[in-house]
Order: structure tokens, then C-alpha cells, then sequence
């Protein structure tokens, strides 16, 4: 009787069609390819088994046995050492980085995290990271005095911009919902419904021309009650 593989359940969250995915795929049918069949490595791609934030434990519970995170990610768990490959400005080139990870830099790094109960097999590529600013970025120097978000975007300032929109969308012919409602409650046609909305609609349109284009509107309360 022919004996069963050995199966390593591999988990990302990327697509398959992404750097990453690709090398996942590619990994799994080498290993298949150089053990004969007595390694079968499954690839669970696009967060298909586990989110970004829960990944990491499936791994250490032995839910999953492969991951490809980002350094990032190992810093909550307390190798807070990975965090500075997320500073700007660390390696001129891909050479520099490489020299890094394949030397003993690399290798003490890995050390930490058998301590987390996670093995350290690779450091894979990713990109570097690009920063933009309504200045240049030429110089460490240069990034004082900025608030660094991802996507250029505040999280607060977005969650507002999409409540407005769906608003405005809810109150919007053909379609809002709330505009059927309040139809149906008021005994009104929609005709009528749809003039006495205007007033309020209007105003929700000026107030998102006024939060996309003048985020610290969004962002006052927030900051004076001291929550960013």
C-alpha cells in the first residue's frame, strides 16, 4: 500500500495571480516534483482559510504549517526587529537588502521567532515601498513633521466619506431604499417624496464636496478628543 503524503497546508492572502501566489504555486509543484509525490503542499490563496490577522495564530496552533507574510506582521507577536525593514530609506538597492537577509542578520532574526514557536525558511521579495507626499522625499529629513498613512488616506476620513455616499445613495432615485420607506410611511407618492428630499440632499452634497476635499473637517473631533 502506496503511503500518504505528506500534506503541508500553505496560506496566504493574495491572489494567485500576484508575485506572491505565483511563487506559491511554483513551490508547491517543486516540492511535489522533487519528493516524488511524498510531499503534497496545498496552497490556500486570497485569505481562503484565514484573514491577514489570523493567519499568524493558525500557524503557531498548527492549524496551517506554511505562511508568507509580511515583516510586519511579526512585530505583534514581540520580534518588534522585523519592523525595520518598514523604515524608508534602510537599503539603496536590492543587493544591499539581499546581503542582509541571506547573511547573519538573516539568520539571527530567524532565531527570534523559533522562540514564537515559528521556523524561518526564506525571505522572500515583495517590492520596496513607495512613499509620496506633496513634497519631495529625498532625505530622511525630509519625512519630519508628516503623518504617514497608508494609501494616502485616513481610515476615519474614508469610513466618513462612505457613510455620506451611502446616504445619499439611500435617498437617490430610482433606487434608495430610504426613499421607499419614508414613502410608504408618509403616504406620499414618490414624486412628492423626491421634493421634499431635495433640501436634505443637497445639503448631504455639499458636505461630502466639503469632507472629500478638506479631510481635517472629518478629523477634528476625533483629534480634540484625543483618539488620533
Amino acid at each position: 500500500m502506496a503511503q500518504a503524503p505528506l500534506v503541508i497546508k500553505f496560506s496566504h492572502v493574495v491572489a494567485n495571480d500576484t508575485p506572491k501566489g505565483k511563487a506559491s504555486g511554483f513551490f508547491a509543484k517543486r516540492a511535489g516534483e522533487l519528493t516524488g509525490g511524498k510531499v503534497k503542499v496545498e496552497v490556500y490563496a486570497n485569505s481562503t482559510l484565514y484573514k491577514d490577522k489570523e493567519e499568524m495564530e493558525a500557524l503557531q496552533v498548527g492549524a496551517v504549517q506554511m505562511l508568507a507574510p509580511s515583516l510586519a506582521k511579526f512585530g505583534p507577536l514581540g520580534v518588534r526587529e522585523f519592523e525595520v525593514f518598514d523604515l524608508p530609506f534602510i537599503f539603496d538597492d536590492a543587493r544591499e537588502l539581499h546581503a542582509i537577509t541571506a547573511g547573519p542578520v538573516g539568520k539571527q532574526l530567524f532565531a527570534r521567532l523559533e522562540t514564537k514557536g515559528i521556523t524561518g525558511l526564506a525571505y522572500w521579495d515583495n517590492g520596496f515601498k513607495s512613499f509620496s507626499a506633496n513634497k519631495p522625499l529625498k532625505t530622511s529629513d525630509d519625512f519630519k513633521g508628516l503623518n504617514a498613512m497608508k494609501l494616502g488616506i485616513d481610515p476615519i476620513h474614508f469610513g466618513v466619506m462612505i457613510t455620506v455616499n451611502m446616504e445619499i445613495g439611500m435617498i437617490t432615485p430610482p433606487v434608495g431604499l430610504n426613499l421607499y420607506v419614508a414613502s410608504g410611511i408618509s403616504k406620499l407618492g414618490l414624486s412628492e417624496m423626491t421634493v421634499a428630499v431635495w433640501p436634505w440632499l443637497l445639503t448631504m452634497l455639499v458636505f461630502l464636496v466639503l469632507i472629500t476635499y478638506w479631510p481635517p473637517l472629518t478629523l477634528w473631533l476625533p483629534r480634540t478628543l484625543g483618539m488620533m
